[in-house]
């Protein structure tokens, strides 16, 4: 039902931010960068030598590289962030969208967010399909 459903939702949540709130320090340290780095406003668009955008941001490549050594960042909600202007409960993706960031948003929801199509058919932001079973896939939303 969907009642249930959405109290299942916001437990997640307050879960997930309690978690960030009682973090150890070097945890903590993680999600604060994180977050800063999603939550920066965005920079003008550089232009490369032929007219064309260059390379991905120098805070999205930090992004990128915290998340590889750290995917399960993916799932932290901010919690005690107030420095950074964030209400506490957002995610990554909320940060980014909250300051206007679109390049970060276009990565989180290529490589994070996954669609669930009518027929129950899951895929990733990227259109590769999210294997039968595969809990890992499914948790990234």
């Amino acid at each position: 039902d969907e009642q249930s459903h959405l109290r299942s939702q916001v437990l997640i949540a307050a879960t997930a931010t309690a978690q960030t709130l009682s973090a150890p320090t070097f945890q903590w340290e993680s999600i604060h960068n994180i977050f800063a780095l999603c939550a920066a406003p965005p920079k003008p668009i550089q232009r490369g030598a032929n007219g064309g955008a260059t390379a991905a941001s120098k805070n999205l490549k930090k992004i990128i590289k915290l998340l590889t050594n750290n995917p399960s960042l993916v799932h932290a909600r901010s919690g005690n962030l107030s420095t950074l202007g964030l209400p506490d409960g957002y995610t990554l993706l909320h940060a980014a969208c909250f300051v206007g960031n679109g390049e970060v948003v276009d990565y989180l929801i290529r490589e994070y967010v996954v669609v669930v199509d009518d027929d129950s058919t899951a895929t990733s932001g990227n259109g590769e399909g999210v294997g039968e079973g595969c809990e890992e896939d499914k948790q990234k939303l």
